[in-house]
Formats: structure tokens, sequence, C-alpha cells
């Protein structure tokens, strides 16, 4: 009776095999292609930015509600406008432009670490690579180091920024985690991170005593490098 009772309850009444369910897809996968996604974040035509109104250029139209915006997708598009805007600017306006409008979009929430490095896997490549819940370290990396220069230049030329950075203690902790890897990504980082958390420590308004364990972790690494 038990072994009957077992085959009723997989294929159902009159023992017809039930269909298979969906499977139910995870936040981390997106349902874009590759190629959808690139197309969704490549902009055409120069950069004309008003840092007064950054909504104003055909680049940033609707960022900030799409960076708050609660789908994944749409996130991670809006945050690969703002690096593009960014390293344009960088080319066409100098250090100081870039700054002042990098630490405009820090003072938004764009910089927020559980938004800036999020990346969804596609779902060509979860199947193509067996991926179950992580993403691929390399394209991790990839969006770090935007968002480590991004850093340095805001703690060396905007001193009005360094307390909003310094409060972000759990990002600086990820960040100085990172570095202690053992990979190559964690050496070509480790400079621009000690940097940028020097000009943090020598700013008064900084305290960053809850860090201390990690910092003096990564300034041992960098002088043994």
């Amino acid at each position: 009776m038990e072994a009957g009772g077992s085959q009723n309850s997989e294929t159902g009444n009159g023992g017809a095999v039930k269909p298979l369910q969906p499977k139910v897809r995870r936040s981390s996968v997106s349902s874009l292609s590759g190629t959808e996604i690139e197309q969704r974040m490549t902009e055409k035509g120069a950069v004309e930015l008003d840092l007064l109104r950054p909504e104003s250029s055909a680049w940033l139209k609707g960022i900030f509600k799409q960076i708050r915006s609660g789908d994944l997708e749409t996130r991670f598009c809006a945050l690969w406008r703002f690096k593009d805007v960014f390293n344009n600017m960088a080319v066409a306006k100098g250090s100081g432009q870039i700054t002042r409008f990098a630490a405009y979009m820090l003072e938004q929430g764009i910089l927020e670490e559980g938004v800036y490095f999020a990346k969804p896997v596609t779902a060509g490549e979860f199947a193509a690579r067996g991926l179950e819940s992580e993403v691929p370290s390399d394209r991790h990396e990839y969006d770090k180091k935007p968002a480590l220069g991004i850093l340095l230049q805001l703690s060396v030329w905007s001193k009005q920024a360094r307390s909003t950075i310094c409060s972000r203690t759990v990002f600086l902790r990820r960040v100085l985690r990172d570095c202690m890897a053992r990979s190559e990504f964690a050496q070509e980082m480790i400079e621009r991170v000690v940097v940028t958390s020097r000009t943090l420590l020598q700013d008064e308004t900084c305290n960053l005593v809850v860090l201390f364990d990690e910092l003096l972790d990564v300034s041992f690494r960098a002088l043994l490098r």
C-alpha cells in the first residue's frame, strides 16, 4: 500500500505524469541576453551635462528613479550609464568637473555599496557556466574598479564627500577585505585603496576606528608587496 500510495502521489490521478513546473528565476539572473543589456547601456553622441540638473542630459534621463528601482536589471543599466558619463567627462572635462559630478551622485545614493556592486548574470551565462547563486568573481572585479577609482578621486579632491564615504563602513570594510584576497585583482586595487584610506584618515571629520583591524591588515599587505 505504501508503494502504491507513493506512486500515485507522483503521477496524480489516473496514473498520468504531472507536467514539469517552471523554475523560478533567481533575482540575480537577468532575463536579458548580453546583447540586450549592451543595447540598453549604449548611448550615442557627446556628453552634455548640467551638474545642477543631471537628468537634463540624455544619458542620465530618469537615472535617479532607475537607480532606486526594485528591478535589478534597471539598476544595473542605470549604473553603467552613470559610469559611461563619468568616463567620458574624465577625458573631456578634467578631474575637477568629474569629481564634482561624482560627489553629487554620491549624495544621491549612486555609490551605495549594495547597489553599485550588483551585476546580474544573464540567462545564457547561467546555463553555460552552470552557476547557481554566485556571479563570477572576475565580473564582480570588473565592476569594482570604476567604483574604487571614483572613491579615490572623491577622497583626494572633494573634502565635502569624505564624511559621506567614511559613513559607508559596510562598503569600506568589504573593499578592505577584498584587498586581502590572494588574487591579481587584490594586488591591483591595494595601492588605490591605501591612498584613499590615508586621505580619509587625514581628515579630522572621518572616524574609521571601527575599521582599525582591516586598515592595519591592508597596510601590512601593502608593505610586503
